[in-house]
């Protein structure tokens, strides 16, 4: 073996495509290894009667302009050292994606050395995981909430414009949290709890949550629940979080309604007023919350119960048909779920005999509900005393 064959042997057993190509319009292949040939299919031996004398043969028409204009910008900057990322057409007819790493000599203009490594597999991840952060896209999209990127080293957030355009900001910024503090978009009584948050991220937390009440551009206020998962490195320390915000106004305005009742009849149980809650979906009594019911009302385990049991003893007979509407569970469930959540009637009530009192024949007495996410309420008014009073005090 002489030391041509040698270095051609040599050459052929390298395990990628190695040729030399003619700076020509079709890239004349001046020569090739049989792994060059073997990528796309053919041999040595066969690949010329087939038509196979130049690297035009493999391409994609609609590609090869694209490429040749690559290859020209580098020639023209002189690059010596570049590579691309192509599809090539397979003996078979199917496209493969294939990396070109090219060597040019400006001292010896005319003609590239390549070299050429099968892709496949990279790119079928690639899109794989290009499918698969859609599906995250879109999904998430489809749950009405943001999602944010945070890097604490760098204290830079990355938001969607939609979401920047919200609050008036820009969709990078750096030095969160204390840029978005200085641009008023928190609210004065949150920058604790949103300093808080983000600090816990720099921290190295695994994951964590905050409720805050922020400014929207056009200058109203709304209630935002944010959460978080860290993202670490191999050495453990964290390189950046994910951030889900979702807009809860209705809901916290909801849970500030229902606590502001329940702290109005708490303030007030002592000034003729019981407190009742029941579950109105179970249509049940929960004897773990509110006022002690009186004896007369001890024996209605259900709210459509104790209802009933007011109506035919305590409400006067004109008003029986508004009271029956203003309580009716089902009717107290559709307005809770069309965001109305309170509610006060004033109705007159009767004595236990059924004759009407007062100095005008009826007795003004008021009545109300506040509804929240787990126990809606019934406020009788001076319901808990008036049934004491029956008792206690017949003659009354």
């Amino acid at each position: 073996m002489n030391e041509l064959e040698y270095y051609k042997m040599m050459l052929d057993g390298t395990p990628c495509g190695l040729c030399h190509v003619a700076l020509d319009e079709k890239l004349t292949i001046l020569y090739a290894n049989q792994s060059y040939y073997q990528l796309y299919g053919y041999t040595a031996e066969n690949a010329e009667a087939q038509g196979f004398t130049n690297a035009k043969f493999i391409l994609p028409e609609d590609d090869y302009q694209s490429i040749m204009d690559t290859v020209q910008s580098h020639i023209r900057r002189k690059d010596r050292y570049f590579q691309l990322e192509f599809r090539a057409i397979h003996s078979s007819g199917k496209l493969m994606w294939l990396l070109v790493r090219c060597a040019y000599d400006p001292d010896r203009p005319g003609s590239l050395l390549c070299a050429l490594f099968d892709i496949a597999d990279r790119k079928q991840m690639e899109e794989q995981l290009r499918m698969s952060m859609q599906e995250s896209k879109i999904a998430f999209q489809l749950t009405d909430k943001m999602m944010y990127i945070y890097e604490p080293a760098s204290r830079r957030l990355k938001q969607p414009k939609s979401a920047a355009d919200e609050f008036g900001l820009p969709p990078v910024m750096d030095d969160v949290p204390y840029s978005v503090i200085r641009s008023g978009a928190i609210d004065e009584a949150c920058v604790n709890d949103y300093v808080a948050f983000y600090e816990s991220i720099i921290r190295g937390e695994k994951s964590g949550h905050s409720v805050v009440r922020k400014r929207r551009r056009d200058g109203s206020f709304g209630w935002y629940e944010a959460k978080y998962s860290s993202i670490f490195d191999e050495y453990g320390a964290v390189k950046r979080a994910v951030i889900s915000c979702e807009d809860i106004t209705e809901q916290r305005e909801k849970e500030l309604s229902y606590q502001k009742w329940s702290n109005y009849f708490k303030a007030r149980e002592e000034k003729t007023f019981g407190v009742y809650e029941y579950n109105l979906t179970k249509d049940l009594y929960d004897d773990t919350k509110g006022d002690v019911k009186p004896d007369c009302l001890r024996s209605q385990k259900t709210y459509t119960g104790t209802v009933r049991y007011i109506a035919e003893n305590f409400v006067y007979e004109h008003d029986l048909e508004k009271f029956n509407k203003f309580f009716e569970r089902d009717s107290l469930l559709g307005r809770y779920y069309h965001g109305q959540t309170t509610g006060v009637l004033d109705y007159r009530r009767k004595c236990i005999d059924g004759a009407r009192v007062g100095t005008d024949g009826v007795d003004d007495i008021g009545g109300g509900y506040c509804l929240g996410p787990c126990s809606p309420s019934f406020a009788g008014g001076p319901l808990q005393q008036r049934c004491e009073a029956v008792y206690d005090d017949p003659g009354y």
